[in-house]
Order: structure tokens, then C-alpha cells, then sequence
């Protein structure tokens, strides 16, 4: 005859027995309704999505909403210099004179310390010039150079994606420092856009030099830190050309799209 303790521990796995059995059958029966539920959901979506869809072809073909000139250069650094050696040049047929370049400048600027800040050029940019890929001496080419009344040179060197080239960075300032009056105190920079938002690697070694080499990140660490992203916002507001404003509607949103903002500590070059 079994004792209480057994008795008790008997009628214990009964009841949990009981109870987990109990347990499953409520499981299976909830799972059960919840997925006709969602059968039933989803069969009702379809008609829904079948309706979108044709809503956002008819939208397509109409406005062509998700159309973008930039989605078909994506990754190539020289047609994005380009682009901006383009809205930079005050001649340029955007129509909007020395507009974008001045504010290209004064977002430059904002990544300025010190000494230099007071150096670097503003004001009237009308005659100003512009150049592509310029060769240096050496034969090596600038994506971008701008003349400034002619005995001011700023180079830019856009780095979405690719490294550096050994000692570039500083040859280039070197080179441009050559074209600035070289009998003078020669006025040259070297501006670095930066798609991370990291310094260049091969920075001059004078500390002189190196103020004189600022770097653009494409992205802020902050919605109005200095950027690209930033110019090209500023340039859409001023634009009085609806067409270009379309234009770096699409630039605008194409920075966003496959750049990051950079990390608080690679913007700018305060120290």
C-alpha cells in the first residue's frame, strides 16, 4: 500500500499531466485561429497591394517620382567631381553665377581655425575660374581646382570611395602653392572631401600647411554640421532655376542615400 508521500506525489504528475496537456490543446487551438487569421489577412491584402502597385506605376509614369540621374554613375568618383566642379564654376549653365560656389566656400570656412580662417577667400567670385582633372606638374591631376582673382588656388580632391595615392595630399598643396605667387606668401589650399568623414592619410608636415588642407566630410556628424549635404541644401534653397533646383533635389538625396554621417570626431579639422 502506497504511504501519503506517494499517494501525493502521484496525484502531483497527474494534475501537471493534466494541466500540460490541457496547456497544448489551448496552444494548438490559439495557433490554429491565429493563422486563419492571418490567412484571412493577408488574402485580404493582396487586392490592397495590387492597388498600390498600380497606383505607383501610374505615379511613375506620369512624374517619375524614384527616377534619379545619380543611380546610373553610382560608385564613379570622377562623374560625381563633375557634378560638382559643374554647380561650382560661375560660368557654369546652372545660370546661377557665383552663387553655389560662394556657399561652397563659406561651408569650407566653417571647418577653418585660426589663422587661415580670416585668409580664406569670399566676397565677390564672379570671375572666377574653374577646372577639371588639372594636371600638375608632375602628372598627377586635381579633380577640381578654382582660381580666385587669379593669385588664390584652392584644390579639391573628392574622395567618396577610393584611397590615397602615395603623398598626394601634400603634393598637391605643394604644386598649388607653386601657381599662388610662389614669390609672395603663396594663398593655396587643398579641400578634401571626405565620403567617411576621415583626414587625409598623407597630410603635409608642417602644421602651416596642414590648416591649409580642411576636410569636407559628405555627411555631418550632426544635421548642421559643415558637409556637402549640407551645401547642396543651402545651394537648393537659393537656386532660382527650378530645373537645377530638381537637379540637387536628386544630388541631395543621393548623398543621403549611400553616405553615412561621419563620426564626431571626423569632421572638420579643429583640434
Amino acid at each position: 500500500m502506497k504511504n501519503h508521500s506517494e499517494q501525493d506525489v502521484s496525484a502531483h504528475s497527474t494534475g501537471l499531466s493534466a494541466f500540460f496537456e490541457g496547456l497544448a490543446n489551448e496552444t494548438n487551438l490559439a495557433a490554429s485561429s491565429h493563422k486563419a487569421e492571418l490567412q484571412a489577412f493577408f488574402a485580404g491584402l493582396g487586392p490592397a497591394v495590387r492597388i498600390a502597385r498600380r497606383a505607383q506605376a501610374e505615379l511613375d509614369r506620369r512624374a517619375a517620382t524614384r527616377f534619379s540621374l545619380f543611380d546610373f554613375f553610382h560608385e564613379r568618383e570622377t562623374d560625381l567631381s563633375r557634378v560638382f566642379g559643374g554647380l561650382l564654376d560661375p560660368a557654369g549653365t546652372h545660370g546661377q553665377g557665383d552663387t553655389f560656389l560662394r556657399l561652397f566656400l563659406d561651408e569650407v570656412r566653417e571647418v577653418l581655425d585660426g589663422e587661415v580662417h580670416g585668409r580664406f577667400p569670399a566676397g565677390n567670385l564672379r570671375d572666377d575660374r574653374v577646372f577639371l582633372e588639372h594636371r600638375t606638374d608632375a602628372g598627377r591631376s586635381i579633380d577640381i581646382v578654382v582660381r580666385v582673382r587669379g593669385d588664390t588656388w584652392i584644390g579639391i580632391e573628392n574622395k567618396p570611395w577610393a584611397g590615397e595615392q602615395p603623398d598626394q595630399v601634400s603634393d598637391y598643396l605643394k604644386y598649388l602653392r607653386t601657381r599662388a605667387c610662389p614669390e609672395t606668401d603663396p594663398d593655396a589650399w587643398l579641400v578634401y572631401l571626405s565620403g567617411d568623414g576621415r583626414r587625409p592619410e598623407t597630410l603635409p608636415d608642417a602644421a602651416k600647411d596642414r590648416m591649409r588642407c580642411p576636410t569636407l566630410p559628405y555627411r555631418g556628424a550632426e544635421h548642421a554640421s559643415p558637409s556637402l549635404e549640407n551645401w547642396v541644401e543651402k545651394c537648393r534653397i537659393e537656386c532660382e532655376a527650378e530645373r537645377v533646383r530638381w537637379f540637387l533635389t536628386d544630388l541631395l538625396e543621393y548623398i543621403r542615400k549611400w553616405f553615412e554621417p561621419a563620426e564626431p570626431t571626423g569632421t572638420g579639422d579643429r583640434s
